[in-house]
């Protein structure tokens, strides 16, 4: 294994105490965790043994092959450090409205924004937010697979939001870091690390900060994270911030046994490989006291014009309750009532890649669905579903044909009861509507 930078071993030698045992245990083996998605599935799997912090959290004993598991296809869980489910105990702690606005900043590949949804009412809203391109992608499919529609995939950096003014009750800053709590993990985190660009992260995460602090309304929580242990990027970073804006830092209570350290300062919370079954992860919640003018949207009635509703050519479909109809770019979505003029708005102003979940659209007389309607929680009951074993489900995520029984149309491919994906039987043969970008590459 490569050995750490020199630099990083003799900054946390001095750092800590107990650096010795860290560095051990960062040479050590990772463990494996998922969590599941509560809408979709709720039995825990075979030799697992649950996270005190996350009640859908559960560690495994080795680690499986997610990409030839359908149940990871169809969004009953999500594989994710252990550690970052403390997000999960912290929302448990605060004080949230029923229709929160909440934004996930950093949200790639999307394990904290599937935790936010699973904490959040229906009634609320997510924008989980990334900046790279390609990494946003990934975002979009992972909360695809979620299923809730009361979320937005936008690709903008900090700077955009900042004339949001007021409008989040909410932030999660899982801010970019030197990713030293990722050593045992990711071995390329250690060829990448440098006192330089510790440094850098500072600063990039100073900007975001500052960027992002306008658009929290006055009792908004703030959320930080980071996977380091650098002090600079952690409660150094926040004690600068304090005291120069008005918040406070908030309270939170965990179990002794839980083995969090805020042993280096009283300004958040430190996952240490060595004490507990994680990776390194900080993480602080402030709360903004500042006074700060809320935010205002165009009227519904005006966005009620502009898209109105359609009933898309579907047999019985009725529009799931607290849920609005909407017409747009060709295509039926559903989002959330509370938030549908909002999300409309936002839309427009940012680069939306998902927005609630997309049904379909119809092309000439044809009823097309969408992969996210498959994949949604909302009710199918009008397609008949294919249940297809494990061979079967493998193959079509892979894109091949699967020869299915029932009636000739649109078909849900479905695993143990979930949904996968959209199939059209014709005759004696069905076509695989699995999406292209999705499909499994590797031998079976």
């Amino acid at each position: 294994m490569k050995p750490f930078p020199e630099n990083f071993a003799t900054r946390l030698k001095e750092q800590r105490a107990d650096a010795d045992e860290l560095l051990d245990a960062l040479n050590g083996e990772s463990p494996v965790s998922i969590r599941l998605n509560p809408k979709k599935i709720t039995a825990p799997f075979e030799n697992s043994a649950p996270i005190p912090w996350c009640k859908t959290g559960f560690f495994l004993n080795e680690r499986p092959s997610f990409t030839k598991d359908p149940r990871f296809h169809a969004g009953a869980y999500y594989p994710q450090e252990a550690g970052s489910m403390f997000i999960d105990a912290i929302l448990k702690q605060l004080e949230l409205p029923d229709a929160c606005v909440a934004l996930d900043l950093c949200a790639a590949p999307g394990g904290k924004s599937t935790i936010l949804l699973d904490n959040l009412s229906d009634n609320a809203l997510l924008i989980a937010n990334e900046i790279v391109r390609n990494r946003a992608y990934i975002l979009r499919d992972n909360l695809t697979r979620w299923g809730k529609s009361n979320v937005m995939v936008t690709n903008k950096s900090a700077s955009d939001f900042s004339h949001f003014t007021g409008l989040f009750d909410l932030v999660l800053i899982d801010a970019p870091c030197s990713g030293e709590g990722m050593f045992r993990k990711d071995i390329q985190a250690r060829k990448e690390w440098s006192v330089h660009n510790a440094a850098q992260c500072v600063l990039r995460q100073t900007d975001i900060l500052e960027d992002l602090w306008p658009a929290l309304q006055q009792g908004a929580y703030l959320i930080y994270s980071t996977c380091t242990f650098n002090p600079e990027e952690n409660y150094k970073q926040l004690a600068q911030f304090m005291e120069n804006h008005e918040c406070e830092l908030v309270d939170l209570d965990f179990p002794a046994n839980y083995r969090l350290d805020n042993s280096e300062s009283k300004i958040g919370y430190s996952c240490l490989p060595h004490k507990m079954q994680t990776e390194g992860f900080y993480f602080a919640v402030l709360r903004k006291t500042e006074p700060t003018r809320s935010f205002q949207i165009k009227s519904k009635k005006e966005y009620n014009n502009k898209y109105k509703n359609q009933t898309p050519e579907l047999p019985n479909f009725l529009v799931p309750e607290n849920q609005k109809l909407v017409f747009l770019n060709d295509a039926f979505y559903l989002i959330p009532e509370r938030h549908a003029a909002l999300m409309l708005t936002l839309q427009d102003q940012l680069s939306c890649m998902k927005l609630g979940v997309r049904l379909g659209e119809v092309i000439g007389n044809k009823w097309l669905p969408h992969f996210e309607y498959a994949l949604s929680v909302f009710e199918k009951s009008d397609f008949d579903a294919a249940q297809l074993n494990l061979e079967q489900a493998l193959q079509y995520l892979k894109g091949n044909p699967v020869a299915v029984e029932g009636k000739d149309g649109w078909q849900l491919a479905q695993f143990e009861g979930l949904n996968l994906g959209w199939l059209k039987k014709i005759g004696p043969r069905s076509n695989n509507y699995y999406p292209k970008e999705l499909r499994i590459k590797m031998e079976l």
